[in-house]
């Protein structure tokens, strides 16, 4: 579909007072590694998707994507939570009312850690929902370094260990309660349905009232998960913006693990896109320009005050604006992050990062937030010439618990009506 097709498409949308109901395409599930595990399609909302733009021969032998109409599904107070920000109207999910999730993997918690509080049982009460993204087909299409697919599994595994119970964060803030709905079960290697997958899970999680956190896996991820919010924005009559947090702008045309803000700002009516770390050295001039041009907003590393910046960008999309933040792990240094797709010689430091993540999280009209390419296997102390006895594998992961963590504080320091 070419630019002229997409916008007159985009209008007829528009200028229609009553759409079609939306049909999902017949999709063959794969069969599930075991009957009780793999959960099936929700009836509390269909899929509903905006086309990719790019689904020609760039994914191989890889089924193409069906023909999916782009339109933006009618408003329906019984399935779309009117006040997503107001914890008096959120709904309940049990356990396995998540669509193409898979049960979450927790090794043991210990009492005193944040995890224990975690539930996995039921939605009631929670302000949270952690969704494992375990996917690392893009990383592969982009010709990175797989392993991220293994990411949400490492990330319980450091959370378990890491961040008190009742942390001193003062009488007036306590970090909100988590639902962890698992991960979401790839469709094999084609991505895409594995975003359609992602855009439905994740739209549940809005429905529902819940602020959804994806764990991952491949930064194409971030487009479907993104998508179910800019689905639900449009039906609310405000604008979305996104920040994220990348040495790379990620605007490539081909599909994989560099598509997803090319994708958001064509696919999704993304009024503006902030990005925190950018690197001239590893990004073309060609994609630097095209950012630019569609609404993109360049912050390279090291240009001023980082906390200065984001505050500004962030107190501009306070009105009308409804946010998405997305946070790459090859942000940080290889120093403290080894373990991720792309490691990056000259990143941020971790208090950089845990800065970053409290100040998007305290922001009230952000209503979402990933944290990707967490990459396991390459998560190793060993892979160092430096490395010392008591320097286990795991860093990145645990800086990932961290960094979810310091997001939940900001988030603590919301009022009680945008939590």
């Amino acid at each position: 579909m070419d630019t002229r097709q997409r916008d007159h498409t985009f209008n007829m949308v528009k200028n229609t007072r009553q759409l079609a109901p939306h049909t999902r395409s017949n999709e063959k599930q794969p069969t599930p590694p075991h009957p009780t595990t793999l959960r099936p399609p929700t009836t509390l909302r269909p899929a509903t998707m905006l086309r990719f733009a790019h689904t020609h021969d760039t994914i191989g032998a890889m089924t193409p994507e069906p023909h999916i109409p782009p339109h933006i599904p009618p408003h329906n107070p019984h399935q779309c939570n009117p006040h997503p920000n107001d914890p008096h109207h959120r709904s309940c999910l049990a356990a396995g009312s998540v669509p193409y999730t898979t049960a979450p993997a927790w090794p043991e918690r210990s009492p005193g850690r944040f995890a224990a509080a975690i539930s996995t049982e039921s939605s009631h009460g929670c302000a949270i929902a952690l969704l494992g993204l375990a996917d690392d087909t893009g990383v592969r299409l982009n010709h990175g370094r797989p392993g991220a697919a293994t990411g949400p599994h490492a990330f319980r595994a450091a959370l378990a260990r890491f961040g008190a119970a009742d942390p001193a964060l003062g009488d007036e803030h306590h970090l909100p309660k988590v639902f962890d709905t698992g991960d979401i079960e790839p469709a094999g290697d084609d991505i895409c349905q594995t975003h359609r997958r992602v855009t439905e899970a994740a739209g549940v999680l809005l429905d529902a009232g819940l602020f959804p956190i994806g764990i991952g896996g491949g930064h194409d991820l971030t487009f479907p998960f993104v998508r179910a919010l800019a689905q639900r924005v449009t039906q609310e009559g405000r604008t979305l913006a996104g920040v994220s947090f990348d040495p790379h702008l990620d605007v490539r045309e081909e599909i994989g693990s560099g598509m997803p803000f090319r994708a958001l700002l064509e696919q999704c009516r993304v009024s503006r896109h902030d990005i925190f770390g950018f690197d001239p050295m590893v990004n073309s001039r060609a994609h630097a320009a095209w950012f630019v041009a569609n609404r993109g907003h360049i912050h390279p590393i090291g240009s001023g005050s980082l906390a200065e910046e984001l505050a500004c960008v962030l107190d501009a999309c306070r009105t009308e604006t409804t946010l998405y933040a997305s946070f790459d792990l090859d942000v940080i240094d290889a120093a403290f992050a080894p373990g991720v797709s792309a490691m990056n010689p000259a990143g941020w430091t971790p208090a950089q990062a845990l800065l970053a993540a409290r100040l998007v999280g305290k922001t009230p009209g952000l209503r979402c937030f990933d944290i990707m390419e967490l990459s396991p296997p390459h998560d190793h102390p060993h892979d160092h010439p430096h490395h010392g006895p008591h320097d286990h594998p795991g860093r990145t992961a645990r800086l990932a618990a961290a960094i979810f963590l310091a997001f939940l504080q900001g988030f603590s320091e919301r009022t009680p009506c945008t939590r």
